[in-house]
């Protein structure tokens, strides 16, 4: 196998994984963020929203459960008046928008290795 294409492999399995490990950590971290935001400065919104913890509890309790996400998905936090609110929330949204991106890539990716593995196993079983 030449070089580049080991760099290439190289690079098409750490990078989705790095994106996922990056944007995860960063994206928890700004949630938590967000949520201290809204609890010290935007009390009416916390209560609103279900009075979310600085850290989502595993499994789902409750029914307002993954509100905050959808607050800050849908791009809701635009009611909010408060500028670092505002951007606080956005960038969680696109931290939380590199995750799904790195996930999509790892599903691009393995069926790139199992496309590959298939060709090259019909390739072994169609010399003499």
């Amino acid at each position: 196998m030449p070089h580049w294409q080991r760099v290439l492999t190289l690079a098409l399995l750490i990078l989705p994984a790095a994106l996922i490990l990056c944007c995860g950590l960063g994206g928890w971290t700004t949630y938590a963020l967000v949520v201290r935001r809204l609890k010290l400065h935007h009390n009416p919104i916390w209560i609103r929203l279900g009075r979310p913890p600085y850290i989502p509890s595993w499994p789902p309790a409750g029914y307002y459960y993954g509100a905050l996400f959808d607050w800050i998905w849908g791009g809701d936090y635009v009611e909010v008046s408060d500028v670092v609110t505002a951007r606080l929330a956005r960038t969680c949204r696109y931290l939380f928008f590199g995750v799904f991106a790195g996930l999509g890539l790892v599903a691009l990716v393995t069926v790139y290795g199992l496309i590959l593995m298939l060709s090259t196993s019909n390739q072994r079983l169609e010399r003499p």
